[in-house]
């Protein structure tokens, strides 16, 4: 969390050879029975990782949420991940965004 608040993080973006592959979200004012999903795709459009919070019990002034997933081959594949976060309250959806990085770029 120190990284992500100081911005350090930044400075060690995601590579090919890079040990893990994770996304996150800092998400501010939500409200007692938002639920967060964070979904981590690969190039290939494949659930790399999810995570699901529960409902929350009562209003948050912030929040963090992460999702990810440690290298098991030589290196990630080359190309487009996306990244989703959802909130939802119930079957509706309150917040939804994409964020996207492009690994391999020559």
């Amino acid at each position: 969390m120190d990284l992500v608040e100081s911005g350090e993080l930044r400075k060690h973006p995601v590579r090919t050879d890079s040990d893990a592959f994770s996304a996150y979200v800092r998400a501010i004012g939500l409200q007692a029975g938002d639920q967060q999903t964070i979904t981590l795709r690969g190039p290939d459009g494949a659930v790399i990782s999810e995570y699901k919070t529960e409902a929350l019990d009562r209003d948050k002034a912030q929040y963090f949420v992460a999702s990810g997933k440690r290298l098991r081959a030589a290196s990630w594949t080359p190309g487009i991940y996306k990244a989703t976060y959802r909130v939802t309250k119930g079957d509706m959806e309150v917040l939804g965004k994409t964020f996207e990085v492009e690994l391999g770029r020559k």
